[in-house]
This record gives structure tokens, sequence and C-alpha cells, in this order.
């Protein structure tokens, strides 16, 4: 199974997890230009499209942090040095060119190489004592020893907000797979469409504001849900069909 596949079952699972008054049986994951999903649903068959709810940037900046995290993290292994516990706090708002990934991967594993803490200890290092170009991108370092690790754990911690989901945002949500309905349509009775907020990171993390849950939604899928993850719950949005 494909990393998008298998992220569609979650997501999906979630979904039905949190939705109990819906009976879905016979489940299958077809190839596309079928919907994501397929269900037996009240006597009939339900295709199921997911899309997700990201703020793009945020989300191409997330994974430029994580691959160059990961990318810093081999260079770290090849050194031979003892496994550590790393968390990469980054400066926020910060673009991540693709440019940087070697530059910047290297000199953090060269900074964790060179203050590999005692175990059973940790050690701090925040932006005034990393040097470039580690200084204008990077907030601070936790290096740890706290444990001995049988492998070496590097992560980027998050934080954020939860800035309200828009009306327009489900709308150009719903628009980017109107276009596709027609062939899911091949392969089921009705579609509904599943906007997910995945939660795996800031980009995805939003509330649904009042006015956006009851507004009606113009559109061809005969139901329209959203999954939120903070918290965790699915809110079936008002449609309208055209």
């Amino acid at each position: 199974m494909t990393p998008k596949k298998q992220l569609e079952r979650h997501l999906f699972d979630e979904f039905r997890r949190l939705s109990p008054e819906l009976t879905l049986t016979r489940i299958e994951q077809p190839e596309p230009p079928a919907p994501d999903i397929l269900v037996d649903f009240r006597g009939g068959r339900i295709g199921i499209e997911i899309t997700r709810h990201l703020r793009e940037p945020e989300k191409r900046r997330e994974s430029e942090e994580e691959l160059i995290v990961e990318m810093a993290r081999q260079h770290y292994q090849a050194t031979g040095k003892p496994t550590v516990g790393v968390s990469v706090h980054w400066v926020t708002q910060e673009p991540r060119p693709s440019s940087d990934r070697t530059p910047v991967s290297e000199a953090l594993a060269s900074v964790v190489a060179q203050n590999v803490p005692q175990l059973g200890t940790w050690c701090d290092l925040d932006w005034s004592s990393l040097p470039e170009p580690l200084a204008t991108s990077v907030h601070h370092v936790r290096i740890d020893r706290l444990i001995d690790y049988t492998a070496s754990d590097w992560r980027v911690p998050r934080a954020g907000w939860f800035p309200d989901a828009q009306p327009d945002h489900i709308r150009t949500a719903i628009a980017t797979k109107e276009s596709c309905f027609d062939g899911y349509r091949q392969f089921c009775d009705a579609v509904w469409l599943l906007i997910a907020s995945e939660g795996f990171g800031p980009s995805s993390w939003c509330e649904l504001s009042d006015k956006t849950r009851q507004e009606n939604y113009a559109t061809r899928f005969s139901r329209v849900f959203f999954l939120g993850t903070h918290p965790k719950e699915v809110i079936e949005l008002p449609v309208q069909q055209p």
C-alpha cells in the first residue's frame, strides 16, 4: 500500500470511528478514477473522496524542515558518534528553500556531533550559540542522552494556533474535487466528500466557526463532512444540490 493510500485509510478509519451512527461495510480502496474509498451504506454503494485541508505554504515549509532533520540524522549516524535524542525548534514563518537542505543538514549534524552530552544528561543550544546557516533558521536545539537510545531519535516539535476555516476554504476544497465527480459516479450510487484536517502539523490545524458550519455549500456531492482533529470530531456540512 502506498503512503498516500495509507494516509487515506487512516483518515477514513478516524472518520468511521467518530461517526458510529454511519454503518459502513464492505470497505474497498480502489484505484483512480474511482473515489478513494468505496463502502456499502443502507443498501447502496457509496464512494467517499478524501481531500486534505492544508495551508500549502506552511505544509511545504514543514516538509522541508522534516527532510533537513532526517538528512542531518543520516549525516550524524555516519560519524559513528553515540546515539542521541535531538529536538530541532525552527524559527517560524521563515521559508525553507530546497537549496538549504545540504548546508543546513550538514551544519546541524556537525553541531550535534560537537556537543554530545554524557549519558544521563542533555544540553540546549540556542540560536546565539549556533553557527550560520543555523543561527538564522533554528531557534534552538536540544540534544539528550537521558536514556541509552538504541537508535538516534531526531524530531521536530510543533506548536501553533488554530485559525478559523472560512466558508471559502470549504468551497475551494469542494471545487477541487468537483471536476472529478463524473468519474467517481461511475463506481457508486452516490458520492460523499470528506475534508480532513489531518492534524500532523500546524499547517492543517484549524477550527470551524459557527458561520462555516451553518453555510450552505453548492455541490453535486450528496454529503460533505469535515474531519477535525482538535478536537477530534466529524461535522456534516449543509449542502445544496445544483
